[in-house]
């Protein structure tokens, strides 16, 4: 099984703010099952497994110390929307992870690359890396990082639609609505391409593997310009 390119193992690094003694710990992280299938070698799945323990612990410790007035029901309902697949896949998303994950042909060819489940896998890959090569203190401060602004908002911003749907109609008394723009791919492979807009102007445009995903996506986009325009 080749490895990752010298190149794209820097970017990556540089991406998660952790430089690795053990890179191929690194490389393991990338290398999804689908791969370790055509070829012979191991995959990330048990690096995942160590990665999921990882982020619960540090996103549940970092819920307490942001909002110490929560209770037990309000910090685990914080810490599902945090680490759910489609949150961590945001996260994934933000680093641009996906580009560096190596793919099983068929995986690739069915756009492996935008699912949420292998996107959100991988990062959890990523982590359990940087905690064997780093131990629980490097671990940690990656994943504060990387969910810093998701733990001051308390978990609150992991559905993005909502969160969308709760500014819009406060600021400007109107709801958004998204217009699926196209459907792109083979049947067994579609991509889903659509827009989220008020007042006819088109706020945030988004695309994935199912229309669920391209909305999301759309509103998180939206919700990054709603923050930079409050903020100008």
């Amino acid at each position: 099984m080749t490895g990752v390119p010298i190149q794209d193992i820097d970017a990556l690094q540089s991406v998660l703010g952790h430089e690795f003694s053990n890179r191929a710990l690194l490389e393991q992280a990338l290398v999804h099952g689908s791969l370790a299938t055509e070829e012979s070698g191991p995959n990330n799945e048990t690096l995942e497994f160590l990665g999921d323990a990882v982020i619960n612990l540090v996103v549940s410790e970092g819920l307490m110390a942001t909002h110490p007035a929560y209770n037990e029901g309000r910090l685990s309902r914080g810490r599902a929307a945090i680490v759910s697949a489609r949150g961590l896949a945001d996260v994934a998303e933000e680093l641009e992870i996906g580009r560096f994950i190596r793919l099983g042909k068929g995986e690739e060819i069915s756009g492996g690359r935008l699912k949420t489940s292998i996107l959100a896998s991988c990062y959890e890959a990523v982590v359990g890396a940087v905690f064997l090569d780093g131990g629980y203190a490097a671990a940690r401060a990656v994943v504060l990082r990387h969910m810093n602004v998701r733990l001051a908002a308390g978990g609150s911003d992991a559905d993005h639609k909502t969160r969308l749907q709760e500014i819009v109609q406060a600021r400007y008394r109107v709801t958004p609505t998204y217009r699926m723009l196209r459907v792109s791919g083979p049947h067994h492979a579609r991509k889903y391409h659509c827009v989220v807009e008020f007042n006819d102007e088109v706020l945030g445009e988004g695309e994935g593997p199912s229309r669920k995903d391209a909305e999301q996506r759309a509103a998180r986009e939206a919700l990054v310009r709603l923050e930079q325009t409050t903020d100008e």
